[in-house]
């Protein structure tokens, strides 16, 4: 008979919720004999948990794309997967606007604290979280818009850290890595749509376009398709970017980082149109034209 699940093995919290195994709660292992190591450990497994979360349903969005290309031509099918899409993705937006609150926990600790125990980690540093780096890949950051440690584009002929971020990683965890580049959830949305304009003739929409433009005759301001793009789906994961880079300037100043970065400059670097994965839909309003002017 299998044993009796209660509140600790299920969720496998082990011998620091009393319970039989090695779990969750046993993970916080101090390098130094200063308190505030802790809290420091602990904000960052919260990070990685949601990250997992974030990666799990990035999984999810994905398969649902795949079968509604697939079956493309039955409007049922397609409506009941792409429908599950949306709650997935703002799930994400908001775990991720849950984890800028973990930047204000951290804080409480003061600066003199986290010097005091920096030292012991040398040679360990955010850049090599796996998971991070697989949801930048999945979501769709290209390799060429990624920054130099330095803080310089990688395209400038400099050889670039960033892009061998990879080194950290082997086995498994590297396949992941390659794979998550060539499976990313911006090439499937922008194959779907392309499949849309197939059907419905680019010619036509070419055409169509123009013509109304034509009508607009200039300048005329546009609202009316405004629910198409909220900016602020977007934009949370750059600001938390922006509020880490703040955290770190705020905390080492302009010391160089523990996993070989320039610290705060390579950081602020990131925050920058290259790291923006789905770019278009910040300058889409460009061509929405008010519906009047079309037939």
């Amino acid at each position: 008979m299998s044993e009796k699940i209660n509140y600790s093995s299920y969720l496998k919290l082990g011998t620091g919720y009393r319970g039989n195994v090695s779990g969750l709660l046993d993970c916080v292992h101090r390098l130094s004999d200063q308190p505030e190591e802790h809290l420091f450990i602990t904000v960052h497994h919260g990070f990685e948990i949601w990250f997992k979360q974030i990666l799990f349903d990035f999984g999810r969005v994905k398969g649902h794309l795949d079968t509604a290309r697939t079956n493309r031509c039955d409007d049922a099918k397609v409506q009941e997967e792409l429908g599950q899409i949306p709650v997935l993705l703002f799930r994400s937006r908001d775990l991720l606007r849950n984890l800028l609150e973990n930047f204000n926990i951290i804080e409480t600790m003061g600066q003199l604290a986290f010097i005091n125990f920096r030292e012991f980690l040398t040679g360990g540093s955010g850049f090599q979280s796996h998971q991070f780096r697989m949801i930048e890949n999945s979501f769709g950051l290209k390799e060429e818009n990624r920054k130099n440690v330095d803080g310089s584009n990688c395209c400038m002929g400099k050889r670039s850290t960033e892009l061998d971020y990879k080194k950290e990683f082997s086995g498994e965890q590297l396949k992941e890595l390659n794979e998550a580049l060539n499976d990313t959830i911006f090439d499937k949305i922008q194959a779907m749509l392309e499949d849309i304009l197939v059907d419905y003739g680019q010619e036509k929409f070419i055409e169509e376009f123009r013509t109304a433009v034509i009508k607009m005759n200039g300048g005329e301001t546009v609202d009316h398709l405004e629910f198409m793009f909220n900016e602020e789906r977007y934009r949370t994961a750059h600001i938390e970017r922006a509020r880490h880079v703040n955290m770190v300037h705020r905390m080492i100043g302009v010391k160089v980082g523990t996993g070989g970065t320039s610290g705060y400059e390579y950081l602020s670097s990131t925050i920058c149109d290259r790291y923006k994965v789905f770019l278009d839909l910040f300058v889409m309003s460009t061509y929405i034209l008010p519906s009047k002017y079309f037939d």
